[in-house]
Formats: C-alpha cells, sequence, structure tokens
C-alpha cells in the first residue's frame, strides 16, 4: 500500500478480500495479516479482509481518529482527544487512557507513546517486550516487530528491548543523529536526515555536551504551543514541524540564537497560513552538531 501526498491511497499485490486498488480521501494506511485499515480525512476508519476476530469492527463512534495500527488479529486507533481504541483479538488498554500520540501494535501486543515522552506496551509479555527500559522518557517516536519492540529518544538515540536474537538491537554506530525508525519481524530499522561520517580509526562520536535542550508545552494543543529552548552556547539553529509524511509544513525560526532561554512559538499553521489538520506533527530544531525532534498532537 502506498499514500500519495493528496490522499490517495494505491495497493497491489495479493490485495485483502474486496479491497479496491485505489481509495481516495485518505490520511493513513495501515497493513494488517491479511487485512488493510486506511484512515479518512473525516477521521473515520475503514478496512477490507481477514475479519475472523473483528479486527476490522472499529467500534462506535466510528470518528475523530487521527492514527492507526493494524496486527494480526487486532487493530488500534488513536483519537484526538488522546485516548486509544483496540478491537479484535486485544487487551484492554492500561489506565489512565490518555495523552497518546502515537500508537503502533503487531502480533499479540500494542505500544502507545504519550506526550510526556514515556511508552506504554500492553498485551502478551513474550521476550519482556513489556518491559520498557528505564528511564521510560524523552522518546519521540516508536515501532513495534514480531518479538521485538524500538524506541527513538529526543537526542537521536535508538532503544531496542524483547527478543534481540536477531540482532535486532545491533544499532549502527554512532546509535545518536536518527530521525526515525521502523521494525519488521527480525529487524530494526532507523533513518538520519543526513549523512554521518568518520575518518577511519576516529569514529563520529556525539558531541560531548549538547547544545541545546528544549521542551515543548502544552502538548497537546488546540490554538499554540510553545517550545522553549536552552542553548549552552551560541549557535545558528534552524526550526521547522514536519508532518507524519515527513513534509516540512512550517519554518518558525532560522538563525542564530545566543546561549539561554529562548521561547519560540507555533500557532498550529502552515507556511500559506492556513491551519493545519488535527493529528501529529514533529518540532526539529537543528544547529551544526546537533539535532533533536519533539513530538506533538494539534487537536481541532
Amino acid at each position: 500500500m502506498g499514500l500519495t501526498q493528496s490522499g490517495d491511497v494505491y495497493a497491489w499485490g495479493d490485495l485483502p478480500t474486496g479491497m479496491p486498488s485505489h481509495v481516495t480521501g485518505c490520511t493513513a494506511i495501515a497493513a494488517g495479516e491479511g487485512y488493510a485499515l486506511v484512515l479518512k480525512t473525516d477521521g473515520s476508519i475503514r478496512g477490507w479482509g481477514s475479519n475472523i476476530t473483528g479486527q476490522l469492527n472499529v467500534p462506535a463512534p466510528n470518528a475523530d481518529f487521527i492514527a492507526v495500527s493494524a496486527a494480526t488479529l487486532h487493530s488500534v486507533g488513536l483519537k484526538e482527544d488522546g485516548t486509544v481504541v483496540t478491537w479484535g483479538n486485544t487487551s484492554a488498554v492500561p489506565d489512565p487512557n490518555s495523552n497518546f500520540i502515537a500508537v503502533d501494535s503487531r502480533e499479540y501486543y500494542s505500544m502507545g507513546l504519550k506526550s510526556d515522552g514515556s511508552i506504554v506496551v500492553w498485551g502478551s509479555d513474550g521476550y519482556g517486550r513489556l518491559n520498557v527500559p528505564e528511564p521510560n522518557t524523552d522518546f519521540v517516536d516508536i515501532a513495534a516487530g514480531s518479538d521485538h519492540c524500538a524506541g527513538l529518544k529526543s537526542d537521536g538515540r535508538v532503544v531496542v528491548w524483547g527478543d534481540t536474537a536477531w540482532c535486532q538491537n545491533s544499532v549502527p554506530q554512532p546509535n545518536w543523529g536518527y530521525t526515525d525508525i521502523a521494525a519488521g519481524r527480525y529487524y530494526t530499522l532507523a533513518a538520519r536526515s543526513g549523512t554521518v561520517t568518520s575518518v577511519p580509526g576516529h569514529p563520529v562520536r556525539p558531541p560531548v555536551s549538547p547544545s541545546i535542550r528544549a521542551a515543548l508545552a502544552p502538548n497537546p494543543f488546540s490554538k499554540e504551543t510553545t517550545i522553549v529552548v536552552e542553548m549552552l552556547g551560541g549557535a545558528r539553529v534552524e526550526t521547522h514541524v514536519f508532518d507524519v509524511a515527513g513534509r516540512m509544513v512550517r519554518t518558525l525560526r532560522s538563525g542564530y540564537l545566543g546561549a539561554g532561554r529562548h521561547e519560540i512559538g507555533w500557532d498550529g499553521r502552515d507556511d500559506r497560513g492556513c491551519p493545519v489538520a488535527s493529528g501529529v506533527y514533529f518540532v526539529r530544531l537543528s544547529s551544526p552538531n546537533q539535532s533533536i525532534v519533539k513530538k506533538t498532537l494539534v487537536v481541532k
């Protein structure tokens, strides 16, 4: 399945029963074991294919969803208000069911990322998947593998736990500067925004002291949020907002920031001055020696 910028979904191969090869008006896609789900622009979820455990039966009201995930025998949806809904052969979402900004699922378990940077995992605890490594803070992204979990920290480090017999935790060094992660059955993927090079015999290492520290509040937000930046030294900083498809929607600031505290506001609008849609967005701050990402949820 592929999703275009204009909201068209194209599917190819051995398609789930009843699924057309072209679906319009979508904002997200999810491929499960023998079934597929799409998130429509009106906030509803539609699915096709295997429904042996009710994984296509979205609980009412089928509205206000901003993210969706498809596993083997269950599905997961994230609502605008930060709550998570699951259906099919699944376990209940742990309390408190609130302040989630991202979800993922695989096989017999689910993952949720909270707005405070912590990760919640529920369902089958095979291989210790439910045991998020401490400190369970500063995560900005999650990925569910078959028997292992992965989390991306705000400083660009990748953390992997659960079954690592196939070296799923052997993150290519240096383990920093990553901006996105994904997980398959027996492997983990991580992407950087640029190339990190090293001289033979002198591997690249992260800066001894990061030059930028940042926090974002309120999160989620409906009208405006503020990025509080602490500069340990002066540097040129680029501040951009990206959507979940990786498209840059807003340049918030570009220029030199001196040492000390700075505040950068975002009013939830794109570079054209139009309000962005409800959903997950990423604020990335980049200096010559550091790049950090903060995830936020816009709720209209």
